[in-house]
């Protein structure tokens, strides 16, 4: 039935464009102002089956232009950022250090604590680019500012709101919870349960675990995983239950590395960003040196004996690394590079700013904010760039400078990205200013 409907449809085609090509190519319009073809509203009158060869033909040629528009489109790339700012509605109530959540429908949840260390939560509908606020969660409170916050997504529909943070000294948690929130019916369940360690000996580092990475087992339980500079127990979530638990987790390796193996100084420390895990299972360490030591260390990822790398890294100074779709390394700080892990090739990026990465598109690009060189005592100046590895360019996105500060930046359904603003660092007031980078 289906080849007779087409090869019908095909012949049909066929026959009336000849019909409606003949008069057409054969000067339609002049025999008509002569008065030999009949005029309707100042056009040639045609037959029913030539009107519809035209209304097909048309149709047609729609089609073929906008295929040739998309493959045009997927040739020049991703598109490019204008680097223009433009603000949506203010958020009510101004957060420290926003953690942020993009939801399946386009909306966007942006939660934190506010200058009196009430958690607060509020959903951002980027159709109408308002702010709404989510109930019910102003009662709970953060221990200190530093203290992080995690959103996580459950297959029901809810979120799961972490806020946890320990003492380095002693392990024991000074302020933590969990509480899993239903975004349609408003209404906050506690998890019971306990996260706690269950050996404050066994901790090296802070148990701020709500900022660590995390991953959803086949049974449907979700785990975090302690970065590599920290040992301690692995928390786990079961949502059946709506229970946390914890599990044993392996040694840090960088407490039992022996003295003539670490190629760092023993009393170093590294940020979550500045320990990389190249896809060839090594690590490499970022920025953490101090005196005369090296800028940077490669470890294997097994033994963890490591060498130092002699880089062009400013000696003590705060790097990140982003790992690229193509297995490169983006290493921003106050200076710039890229790094090959197949080669052990360092590129140098020439960059005056002193970058720190802001997010990474699913596209595989990533925003960076840049703090402007400025004289002695004048303001803090932020500018917006962005590293493209198809072409391994690092360029400004748009002109002038960026508000600042930026904290949350998440990347809408349409390859916009919100931005939330963070804490200024001076008075007690928390800005309350969001923008859509377009």
């Amino acid at each position: 039935m289906t080849d007779r409907f087409e090869a019908r449809l095909s012949r049909l085609l066929l026959v009336e464009a000849e019909d409606v090509i003949r008069p057409i190519d054969a000067g339609a319009m002049a025999a008509a102002a002569m008065g030999e073809v009949p005029m309707r509203r100042g056009m040639p009158m045609v037959g029913t089956r030539a009107a519809r060869a035209l209304v097909l033909a048309g149709l047609l040629t729609l089609g073929l232009l906008a295929t040739i528009a998309l493959l045009a489109g997927s040739q020049r790339g991703p598109r490019p950022f204008a680097g223009v700012l433009d603000p949506t509605g203010p958020m009510t109530d101004g957060m420290l250090q926003p953690a942020t959540l993009a939801r399946p429908d386009g909306t966007v949840l942006v939660a934190g604590a506010t200058a009196d260390m009430r958690l607060h939560m509020e959903s951002f509908d980027a159709a109408t680019g308002r702010f709404t606020v989510l109930p019910g969660l102003d009662d709970r409170r953060f221990s200190h500012g530093r203290d992080e916050l995690g959103l996580v997504p459950l297959a029901d529909g809810t979120v799961l709101v972490v806020m946890a943070s320990a003492s380095s000294q002693s392990g024991a948690t000074e302020g933590g919870y969990a509480l899993r929130y239903d975004l349609a019916t408003r209404e906050v369940r506690e998890t019971a349960g306990t996260f706690a360690q269950t050996d404050p000996r066994r901790l090296v580092g802070e148990f701020r675990f709500a900022s660590w990475p995390w991953s959803r087992r086949a049974d449907g339980t979700i785990a975090w995983t302690p970065p590599t500079w920290i040992m301690s127990d692995v928390p786990v979530y079961d949502p059946r239950l709506n229970a946390f638990s914890v599990e044993p987790g392996p040694a840090s390796p960088f407490t039992s590395i022996p003295p003539e193996a670490d190629p760092f100084a023993t009393d170093l420390y590294l940020g979550p960003s500045a320990i990389v895990h190249l896809r060839d299972g090594r690590l490499l360490l970022l920025g953490a040196s101090r005196d005369s030591n090296a800028p940077a260390a490669m470890v294997d990822g097994a033994t963890f004996a490591g060498h130092p790398l002699d880089w062009p890294l400013v000696r003590g100074g705060t790097y990140a690394g982003v790992v690229l779709p193509d297995g490169r390394v983006l290493i921003a700080g106050p200076t710039s590079h890229v790094f090959d892990p197949s080669t052990d090739k360092l590129v140098d990026l020439d960059v005056v700013d002193a970058l720190s990465p802001a997010v990474q598109l699913r596209d595989g690009r990533v925003l960076l904010v840049g703090e402007a060189p400025t004289s002695l005592g004048s303001p803090a100046r932020y500018r917006l760039w962005q590293f493209d590895p198809a072409t391994t360019t690092l360029e400004r996105v748009g002109r002038g400078d960026a508000p600042a500060p930026t904290s949350g930046w998440t990347e809408l359904s349409d390859g916009q990205v919100l931005v939330v603003s963070g804490y200024a660092g001076t008075g007690d007031a928390l800005p309350r200013d969001a923008w859509i980078l377009r």
